[in-house]
This record gives C-alpha cells, sequence and structure tokens, in this order.
C-alpha cells in the first residue's frame, strides 16, 4: 500500500484498501466476460462457491471468519458472478444453463476436472443445474439453506414451467 508521512509523521495511507475478493476475468467463445474469484492454493480441493440471490462474487468475503480452516482443509473457492450481479453485464436472454456453461468453461480453462459445489439460498437454482449438467465431475454438494425450484424449469410433460 502506498502512503505518506503527515507533518506528525504518521503514515498516511493513499489508496483504498480492497473491499472483498480479487475478482478476475475470462473472455467466454461467445464473448461474454466471466467475471470470477478464485481463492486457494492451485493443488487444494476446488469447491465452486454460489452465493444468495442478489449477490456478487464478492459475497464470499463474508466466509472469510471462516479463513482458516479453509487453509487447513486445503479448500479452493471459486465463484463466478451471475448475469447481471456485480460487475457482470445483464442479458434477459441468459438463463441457468448459460450460468452453468459459463462455470464449465471456467472450470476447464484452469484445468479443473472434479469439483465441489456449495450454494447459498438463491444460489441453490443455479447450483441444481450446474449439478445436473456436471454430475460426472461432482464430487459432493453442498447447500445451505438454499432453495431448490429452478424458475423456468421443465415440467415432467417437457413443457416448460
Amino acid at each position: 500500500m502506498s502512503a505518506t508521512l503527515s507533518q506528525a509523521g504518521v503514515k498516511l495511507q493513499k489508496e483504498f484498501d480492497h473491499l472483498g475478493p480479487t475478482m478476475k476475468s475470462l473472455e467466454s467463445s461467445a464473448g461474454r466476460s466471466i467475471v470470477y474469484l478464485d481463492e486457494g492454493e492451485e493443488d487444494w480441493t476446488p469447491v465452486v462457491f454460489v452465493g444468495g440471490s442478489g449477490t456478487s462474487g464478492r459475497v464470499f468475503a463474508l466466509l472469510e471468519f471462516l479463513r482458516e480452516t479453509r487453509q487447513n482443509l486445503k479448500l479452493r473457492f471459486i465463484g463466478v458472478e451471475r448475469n447481471g450481479f456485480g460487475t457482470t453485464a445483464f442479458d434477459d436472454s441468459l438463463d441457468y444453463a448459460d450460468y452453468a456453461g459459463e462455470v464449465e468453461t471456467l472450470l476447464d480453462h484452469l484445468g479443473i476436472d472434479q469439483f465441489s459445489l456449495f450454494a447459498i439460498s438463491g444460489g441453490g437454482p443455479y447450483a441444481a443445474v450446474l449439478a445436473s449438467r456436471a454430475a460426472d465431475r461432482l464430487l459432493s454438494v453442498h447447500l445451505a439453506a438454499a432453495l431448490t425450484y429452478v424458475f423456468g424449469s421443465w415440467g415432467n410433460d417437457g413443457a416448460a414451467v
């Protein structure tokens, strides 16, 4: 951090500290920016994290009171911002399957074959679609007070609900 000395000899901060985790970006083949976080060492167990409704990828910071436990367990948390949240542009043509596709694209880019999945609240439907698409890659699924209804899902007769 950059600092200067005040007249009293006290170091004064010149820049704001970052709020929350560092977000990264990857350009998808469709030309969409996939904004994500990747917290932990490359060889740790990857956990895809999906926060609750209305939260950006930075919501991960609220879990960092457990940082030491996460590090001791060697868990690498990866989160992809959802359509219209955080710094991700909103596109009303995108749905849960598009989100799952972006997560899969990122995991492939990062060289991750298998992962665990953790979702909170409104992240449940996103996690459900991802789990159904990537079942062969899943190590485990963890849902915390997660919604189970997937909006716009398909009914038993194949018609859109």
